[in-house]
């Protein structure tokens, strides 16, 4: 699987997209989490990032309970956040602030 930061913004913004997938064998072993992790470390204290956002489908249960155990927190339903074969798909979008901007 692989995890990963997309749409880096600097100035005004200092967000990320953060995507995750792993292998359907390495499902609900921790490592998600753990690679999810990482990447936060990386994004929140070397890149100097403030949010870090992730669009989820709305049955992607797994995913939306990953999150949330990371304490990410749901903004909002965007009903365009994706598009697929010219079709709309809504997502749920989560996001996480800098522990640095909370303390």
């Amino acid at each position: 699987g692989f995890v990963q930061l997309l749409n880096v913004l600097r100035k005004p913004a200092y967000s990320a997209t953060i995507e995750i997938s792993i292998f359907e064998k390495f499902k609900n072993q921790g490592y998600g989490k753990l690679a999810i992790k990482k990447l936060e470390n990386e994004a929140f204290e070397k890149l100097g990032l403030m949010k870090l956002i992730s669009p989820i489908l709305p049955e992607n249960l797994n995913s939306i309970k990953l999150f949330q155990s990371l304490n990410y927190q749901k903004m909002f339903i965007d009903p365009h956040a994706y598009f697929f074969n010219g079709k709309a798909m809504k997502c749920i979008i989560y996001h996480k602030i800098s522990p640095r901007l909370i303390s």
